[in-house]
């Protein structure tokens, strides 16, 4: 195998994986568009239900199984900045914490799968 040879045949590898690259971000879209509950720029609601909750202090006996407490059911708003599709394909919303005013704020806020999620 000559270096021209060598070169045509990882340029032709090079375009066949940015066609499937492409591709595999087209299919993404189309699925995040079929499936998304909100659109950019929507105010939403974050309702986090009461949960139970261990405390991590050294004093604590780690052998207990019963929770210190209960934390208390908790809502918050954000807005939808964008989407992205996580590992076990379910759309995930990228989402900008609400300020006090209402207005959108440059900070991220995270939810987790036991969160709600409803338009505010």
């Amino acid at each position: 195998m000559t270096k021209l040879h060598y070169q045509e045949n990882l340029s032709f590898a090079n375009s066949q994986i940015q066609k499937f690259k492409d591709q595999i971000a087209a299919d993404t879209q189309k699925y995040i568009e079929a499936n998304k509950r909100f659109n950019i720029g929507d105010k939403i609601e974050i309702t986090t239900p009461a949960h139970p909750y261990w405390s991590h202090s050294p004093f604590r006996n780690y052998n207990q199984s019963e929770p210190d407490g209960i934390r208390p059911e908790a809502k918050r708003f954000a807005f939808v900045d964008g989407f992205e599709v996580d590992f076990r394909q379910n759309i995930k919303y990228i989402l900008r914490v609400c300020k006090k005013d209402g207005g959108r704020s440059k900070n991220r806020d995270h939810y987790i799968d036991r969160d709600i999620l409803t338009l505010a």
